[in-house]
């Protein structure tokens, strides 16, 4: 008797235990983490991308919450762990995350209008004596941050194209956003700056002027964690893609940034071209 009152204990132990693992996995999954990289001011970028966790939570029945990281190289570490369940990127980051933590699983990437690539802007007064990134030469450079594909990756290879190396600029430092970098220049702190097309059209009517412009970049994309069950990832896919088809959803994405004017299918070859610009020079971290 003893005995059988010993194996229904350990069955209704057994049962108990299973009934709390699956709870706690349905409370893990009750919230999910729409991560950005901190391409501008945090307060900024949680205002633009709210609107699309919103929208994700009610497609998908799930609640999204927007999370900006401290730095592009957190975010790419976190993708890379399985921290981020939807992920936004941007193109440099991409081919390092992927470079450092193998295939990755995208949703999507935006269009701006009307094209999937993007050009960034090496900028300054309009005073200044610069003209050409010759120029730069013994001059101070503000870029954003180290992982940033136009505030950094591209008008670095642009530099090294031309046979100048970065300790040939009288000094250079990273200054956390485009923002920030437009600012640089703006207040006379630094000659010149790396931005996105998007931040110098916004502040080049207050006296700056454009000393080169990037080559076409395949545009930033949306991820979906890789350990992401398959449903899952097809209902958070489908979302996206039905931004597409309405005047709410395109309101969402032109809250992210005014310009974008849908999400495209794309794929890992597409980033092929700027795989090999970033090798054209050594600066960019392994």
């Amino acid at each position: 008797m003893k005995a059988k009152d010993g194996m229904q204990k350990i069955f209704f132990y057994l049962f108990l235990s299973l009934l709390l693992l699956g709870f706690s996995n349905s409370t893990a999954q009750d919230t999910l983490i729409l991560g950005v990289h901190p391409y501008l001011p945090q307060k900024e970028l949680i205002q633009r991308f709210t609107p699309l966790a919103k929208f994700l939570s009610k497609k998908t029945g799930v609640n999204f919450v927007v999370k900006v990281g401290n730095s592009y190289a957190e975010h790419i570490k976190n993708i890379g762990l399985n921290k981020i369940d939807v992920a936004y990127i941007s193109p440099a980051e991409y081919v390092k995350l992927t470079r450092d933590y193998g295939y990755q699983r995208i949703i999507g990437t935006i269009e701006v209008n009307g094209k999937p690539y993007f050009k960034g802007k090496i900028i300054a007064l309009k005073s200044s004596p610069i003209f050409s990134i010759k120029d730069l030469i013994g001059k101070t450079c503000a870029f954003v941050q180290k992982g940033s594909t136009v505030g950094f990756v591209v008008p670095a290879a642009m530099l090294a194209n031309e046979g100048i190396r970065l300790e040939s600029l009288k000094y250079y430092n990273f200054v956390g956003t485009h923002e920030n970098a437009v600012y640089a220049v703006l207040t006379g702190d630094y000659d010149a700056a790396a931005v996105k097309d998007e931040v110098y059209f916004r502040y080049k009517n207050k006296g700056l002027k454009i000393i080169d412009s990037t080559p076409p970049i395949p545009e930033h994309l949306f991820l979906a964690k890789r350990t992401m069950n398959r449903k899952l990832y097809k209902k958070i896919k489908a979302a996206f893609f039905s931004l597409n088809n309405s005047k709410e959803g395109l309101a969402i994405l032109k809250n992210i940034q005014p310009e974008i004017t849908g999400i495209r299918r794309t794929n890992d070859k597409n980033y092929d071209s700027l795989r090999k610009l970033i090798e054209t020079f050594s600066t960019y971290e392994r």
